[in-house]
């Protein structure tokens, strides 16, 4: 149902990051908070599984049409055992005008479609009635059997009647009725009036005074007439003592596996929900651990960036300098050449010369290259 929800991911997002938000609208009844705030407990996503505050969600009226809320209502009801609640909420989510047995088989094949779209395992189901419903829906010999478990397992009104017709729809009138008086059908039931008048004409009918009868002993025949009621009365009781006797061991057999194995299927369901917590905890966990190294790695590649442009600054400063630096040197070289000029060619001795040249050309070469240099720094950076 696309409309409520798409997958198990984006509804573990939406309540993580506003699931107050969705609790507050499904308080107010906004249905797909509901339905959204029903799938986080039922799942146990951020909280520990809870069926009955699942079905609370479900079963706010503003989801009363929504098959896939009847469905997930009838799911937690087998989970728990109350079949004949879970056959009811099947039976509501199907909209065709069909027989409410094959609805139920139909709506329940649904809901496995239904977990499978939300990319969930194949729910498990209860085993036993899973078979039954299988047996009923191929029909003949196995439809009766079938209607007759189904109403064991169920006992309410719905499954008994089915028992009954088909149990009508054989011939077998007194058990029939039984399963009429089992579902407490009302008497001005069709079915009732029917099973009532076969019943009714079928006592007429062993209630004629005598019966002729041919009975072959020793290989010689003698006519007889007498009244055979009483005899077929005990045979009756004794096979429906046997009859009851069968079913009721049956159901005690069944009701202890269906036990067993709905323990079984709730702790595989447990342990399966844990594990799927367990993962999304270690991936968010691996996730965040390579969110933090694609972090630090984006900052040393920064740092790196900045110390390489500092670097290059600082290399083009100093060779602004030295080009600065020469500029002096040649201008203050050339305004010292006419001294340097004269020390050479002047008449004097060279202990002199050299004299001369250290006081009037190196010495205020240095003196002024100095001073440029300071003054020319100060205004270029």
């Amino acid at each position: 149902m696309e409309k409520y929800i798409t997958n198990i991911k984006d509804l573990v997002i939406q309540t993580l990051t506003n699931g107050s938000e969705i609790k507050s609208k499904a308080e107010n009844g906004d249905a797909l908070s509901c339905f959204q705030m029903g799938m986080i407990h039922l799942l146990g996503i951020d909280t520990p599984i809870d069926f009955k505050k699942a079905g609370k969600y479900f079963g706010n009226p503003s989801l009363s049409d929504v098959p896939d809320a009847n469905r997930l209502l009838g799911f937690i009801a087998e989970c728990e055992g109350n079949y004949s609640q879970a056959f009811q909420y099947y039976a509501n989510a199907g909209k065709a005008n069909r027989p409410y047995i094959n609805k139920v088989s139909e709506e329940r094949g649904n809901l496995q479609v239904f977990f499978k779209k939300l990319e969930l395992p194949s729910t498990a189901q209860n085993k036993e009635i899973t078979k039954v419903l299988d047996e009923y829906i191929k029909g003949g010999d196995a439809k009766v059997d079938a209607s007759i478990k189904l109403a064991l397992i169920c006992e309410d009104e719905e499954s008994c009647l089915n028992a009954a017709q088909a149990l009508y729809d054989e011939g077998d009138n007194f058990s029939s009725m039984r399963w009429l008086r089992n579902g407490n059908i009302s008497e001005s039931n069709s079915l009732y009036v029917s099973v009532s008048k076969q019943i009714s004409d079928s006592k007429s009918a062993r209630n004629l005074p005598t019966i002729l009868d041919v009975i072959e002993l020793e290989d010689n025949s003698f006519l007889t007439s007498f009244d055979a009621t009483s005899s077929y009365a005990r045979i009756k009781y004794l096979c429906d003592e046997v009859t009851a006797s069968c079913k009721k061991e049956w159901f005690n057999k069944v009701s202890q596996k269906v036990t067993s194995v709905k323990k079984r299927i709730e702790d595989e369901e447990t342990a399966r929900i844990k594990k799927l917590q367990e993962e999304e905890k270690e991936r968010l966990r691996k996730q965040k651990e390579k969110e933090a190294a694609l972090l630090k790695k984006q900052k040393e590649e920064e740092r790196k960036a900045l110390r390489a442009a500092q670097k290059k600054d600082e290399q083009e400063k100093l060779l602004k300098k030295q080009r600065i630096e020469r500029i002096i040197d040649r201008i203050i070289v050339i305004l010292l050449f006419p001294i340097l000029l004269g020390c050479i060619f002047a008449d004097l001795t060279t202990v002199n010369k050299i004299l001369g040249f250290l006081m009037f050309v190196v010495v205020p070469f240095l003196v002024l290259r100095w001073i440029i240099r300071k003054i020319v720094f100060i205004f270029v950076k």
